[in-house]
């Protein structure tokens, strides 16, 4: 349109008359109409600089790998020749041009990119020197560090790390190591992407170790974390504690604060001498060694310490164990056995509790016997002794030429009490007086039954207990308990068949001794004098007996174990004045009865003293 009018103008400003005329008017009328009546031509070259270029939109840009990143855009454009894009790396000048990219493409991928570095770009459409306006973007390009390092000691030569991995495009992570003041150990490991833990299973004891991670590809590296220092010392056993065992045996015992050890060492040292290293070895996890050869009479130290390969761990010490010694047997006790006539055997028992001695010896009056008791046999019988004397025993433990304190004393007196009641001589009523009724005498024993017939009246026995070794008390003023040791001065007398002691001076010498045990009888041994004579005044137990009579009007019942009735009286408590009280059935079965033998209204009977006497099995027997 701009061309038509400027021709137009042209013709029209012409000066030369030959132009003026009508007819030359009337064609540049015609003229004009015509040119007017075209429409301007269309420009569609892009190359032309007045042809318009839609520029790109949406530029996007993403990180791909470590090294590389992707551009993507929206093309808005159809008449472009294509894409050029300028790039800037961190603060230094643009790069325009960079690099071009045809019509249509609306991607670029990037490749050897640093990192961390920010990449900045341009984008715009061209055609030859016509371009659009630009669109801009900038990507960082980052290869992040792993974080959260920690560590778990698994032994003592292996310590697992853990951390959190914090990118995706990782080739994998570069453990580094120092142990103590050497050098970090470059490239000590390498594991794969996506990795998040690693062992090291060679870590060295008794140091101060450091770790530090970092992730890498090719050969770009992340920022590395560190552990800080590890401390790696080997831990010692602590609570050494021994125990002896037997006399040349000691246990130790620890506790085990290390995994991962091969074993503990056991050094031992004997009095003033050297240390013996090596002296005892045990595998890993064990927490007790047994020293079986210990030396006696000695002062003994140990220490232990746990050990792998050339390390070992703090040691600890038991201290010095003092005097290792043979311990002496304890409780020794007696009781006469088998008495005929004027002898008896003399049963010793006791305790003892360490193993590893080789026996005991008794030692009688003064002198040790030859005889040996092997050891684990804590009894042994002197057979035959003369009863009318008297005997003073202990008993010693020995190993080898080692022998330990002697036991305690017991003296086995025989004749006061039973000179008194033992006699084979009947009276005329078919009884077995005392033949020294009517002397004055004075005796000791141990009080065996306390408060008979609910009054201060008490029965006595010589220590060593036994048949003809009891006797009754008349007397009401002193009142002695079970277990003294009383010195009696009295007058021999026989009371309707049973003998006594009357017209008393009663001395209590001690308090707490111990009971000679009851004598085992049946119950026909307590039918008639010929039998039962031997144990008046004695206490005797019955077992597994049957109740063959209950209770009648004094109190007095019937058992039987088969080989005759025997009498059972209330002389020492009445069985319905207890809590519970007792009450006997006929038929029913008592597993033991003990009790204090008297002789009354000539019928022998056994007293139980207490309820404890009495041991009654109800699921035996029927009642009726």
């Amino acid at each position: 349109m701009k061309l038509k009018v400027n021709y137009l103008s042209f013709i029209l400003n012409q000066n030369h008359s030959s132009l003026r005329t009508p007819l030359f008017l009337y064609s540049v009328l015609l003229l004009s109409l015509l040119l007017l009546s075209c429409s301007d031509p269309k420009l569609e070259n892009p190359f032309d600089m007045d042809v318009e270029i839609l520029p790109p939109s949406n530029l996007n840009i993403s990180q791909t790998s470590i090294t590389s990143c992707q551009l993507t855009w929206t093309d808005n454009s159809t008449n472009e020749q294509g894409f050029r894009i300028d790039r800037k790396k961190d603060s230094e000048a643009w790069i325009v041009g960079y690099i071009n990219v045809g019509a249509n493409v609306t991607e670029l991928n990037e490749q050897d990119l640093e990192a961390p570095s920010t990449y900045s770009y341009k984008v715009y459409g061209f055609a030859d020197e016509n371009v659009t306006t630009t669109i801009e973007g900038n990507i960082n390009m980052s290869f992040p560090a792993p974080t959260n390092l920690t560590y778990e000691k698994q032994t003592i030569t292996s310590i697992c790390l853990s951390w959190q991995d914090n990118c995706i495009f990782e080739e994998g992570y570069i453990i580094e190591k120092k142990a103590g003041e050497d050098p970090w150990q470059i490239e000590y490991a390498t594991v794969s992407e996506n990795l998040q833990e690693w062992t090291d299973t060679s870590v060295e004891i008794n140091e101060e170790i450091q770790y530090r991670v970092y992730a890498y590809s090719g050969t770009t590296q992340s920022g590395s974390i560190e552990t800080g220092i590890i401390d790696n010392t080997f831990p010692a056993p602590t609570n050494l504690n021994y125990e002896q065992i037997s006399i040349n045996s000691i246990q130790l015992s620890w506790q085990d604060n290390s995994i991962g050890e091969e074993g503990f060492q056991i050094d031992k040292k004997v009095g003033t001498n050297t240390w013996l290293e090596e002296y005892g070895i045990v595998g890993e996890n064990t927490e007790t060694w047994i020293d079986t050869a210990v030396e006696i009479i000695q002062e003994i130290q140990y220490r232990i310490f746990s050990y792998h390969s050339n390390s070992q761990s703090g040691t600890i010490e038991t201290g010095i164990i003092i005097n290792i010694t043979i311990p002496a047997p304890e409780n020794l006790t007696y009781n006469v056995q088998n008495q005929s006539g004027l002898t008896a055997d003399v049963h010793l028992s006791w305790d003892y509790f360490t193993s590893g001695i080789e026996g005991f010896k008794v030692k009688r009056n003064g002198t040790l016997l030859s005889v040996v008791i092997s050891a684990g046999t804590t009894e042994w019988t002197d057979e035959g002794v003369n009863i009318q004397s008297t005997y003073v025993y202990q008993v010693v433990a020995f190993y080898q030429s080692y022998y330990s304190a002697f036991s305690n004393e017991v003296t086995v007196v025989y004749g006061p009490i039973y000179d008194i009641q033992y006699t084979t001589v009947a009276g005329p009523d078919g009884g077995y007086p005392s033949p020294l009724v009517g002397d004055e005498v004075t005796v000791t024993g141990i009080v065996t039954g306390a408060n008979f017939g609910h009054d201060l009246y008490f029965y006595m026995s010589d220590p060593c207990g036994g048949a003809w070794h009891g006797i009754y008390v008349y007397d009401y003023v002193a009142g002695p308990s079970l277990g003294d040791h009383v010195e009696v001065t009295g007058t021999v007398s026989e009371y309707y068949g049973s003998t006594q002691l009357e017209y008393c001076t009663v001395t209590i010498l001690s308090s707490g001794n111990p009971v000679p045990e009851p004598i085992s009888v049946s119950t026909l041994n307590l039918v008639g004098p010929a039998q039962a004579e031997q144990y008046e005044g004695c206490l005797v137990e019955l077992t597994n007996v049957t109740v063959t009579e209950s209770q009648v009007s004094f109190g007095e019942w019937y058992v039987d174990d088969g080989s005759g009735e025997c009498q059972i009286d209330d002389g020492f408590f009445y069985l319905d004045e207890v809590v519970p009280p007792i009450v006997i059935f006929l038929n029913d079965v008592w597993v033991n009865l003990t009790g204090i033998v008297d002789f009354s209204y000539d019928e022998y009977g056994v007293n139980p003293r207490t309820p404890d006497d009495m041991v009654h099995d109800p699921s035996l027997g029927i009642h009726e």
